[in-house]
């Protein structure tokens, strides 16, 4: 209700006008007429959804009549992704670094240690799932990253070196990364400590989103993404990949696998998309648990 009240009594004239319009109602947008129309039924008829307005959005179908209205977390995804905007925005990665197949949860965020090496930090990165840690997954990720480690005293900016194992325990591995003689002093006398979030930073590339998801039934959850426009999602690889396991990363900084149970594109054309996943019931309840928020990254296209 106070965003389209803001766009109808101030924003709306101001981008007319800006525009060369002469009255605001000259400025036209979908996404916001449909917005008047949820907000009329949250308004003026107890919060229900009917025919005359919800039932009737073009853009916004979020509500079927009867249905009662309850604003959700990737609808105001949805919402802001039509107008070019990315939620949320912490941090970047290359698509190249983000494909990736985890098994269960890994630990996250890892605290760093300074050991021997003056120019090297080292942490323990373990499965929570039991699963045995996937190495060469994890230095397709690593190798060459650079990230910034952040604690008490102060950060620094680290590179991935490599990945190792742990002798006699294949659910952890040792990560070791190069962050500067000074920084690694810092954290060797204990004025500074680093702790990096592996999984933390969702795309922000042009060709590539994150987009959240929303639980439906037990460990099952549902993608639904909305492509900018003039880009769209290309159905066929999802639907080839039915049954894998597609990677899924938290907004706490761990990552996760779902399994790809059902893949369809929205009711009207390709810039929508549909993923049904199920996660594991000890990823499920470790998510809830942490209260964590999903987000599946997708290849766009246009």
């Amino acid at each position: 209700m106070s965003v389209y009240h803001l766009w109808e009594n101030r924003f709306r004239e101001e981008i007319a006008l800006d525009r060369g319009l002469n009255k605001k109602n000259d400025l036209l947008n979908q996404h916001m007429a449909d917005l008047a129309k949820i907000r009329h039924d949250i308004l003026k008829c107890r919060g229900v959804a009917t025919s005359k307005n919800s039932g009737k959005c073009v853009d916004l179908r979020w509500f079927n009549v009867g249905d009662e209205i309850f604003i959700q977390d990737w609808m105001v995804y949805e919402f802001m992704e039509a107008f070019g905007l990315v939620y949320p925005g912490s941090g970047e990665l290359d698509p190249d670094q983000i494909r990736y197949k985890f098994h269960g949860i890994v630990q996250s965020p890892v605290e760093l240690r300074a050991e021997v090496a003056e120019d090297l930090l080292f942490g323990e990165i373990r499965s929570l799932s039991g699963r045995p840690v996937q190495l060469d997954s994890l230095r397709d990720i690593f190798k060459g990253f650079e990230f910034y480690v952040d604690g008490p005293g102060g950060g620094g900016t680290a590179r991935g070196v490599d990945v190792f194992p742990v002798e006699g325990n294949d659910k952890a591995a040792t990560l070791v990364a190069y962050a500067g003689r000074d920084f690694v002093q810092k954290v060797r006398d204990g004025r500074a400590s680093a702790n990096l979030p592996l999984g933390a930073s969702v795309p922000r590339v042009e060709t590539r989103r994150a987009v959240p998801t929303r639980w439906t039934r037990g460990p099952e959850v549902v993608a639904e993404a909305l492509a900018p426009v003039g880009h769209w999602y290309d159905l066929e690889p999802y639907e080839q990949a039915i049954g894998t396991w597609l990677p899924l990363v938290s907004d706490v900084g761990d990552m996760y696998e779902g399994q790809l149970r059902a893949a369809v594109h929205g009711p009207r054309d390709r810039r929508r998309l549909l993923l049904t996943l199920s996660l594991d019931e000890t990823v499920a309840a470790h998510v809830k648990g942490r209260q964590a928020q999903l987000y599946v990254p997708l290849d766009l296209h246009g």
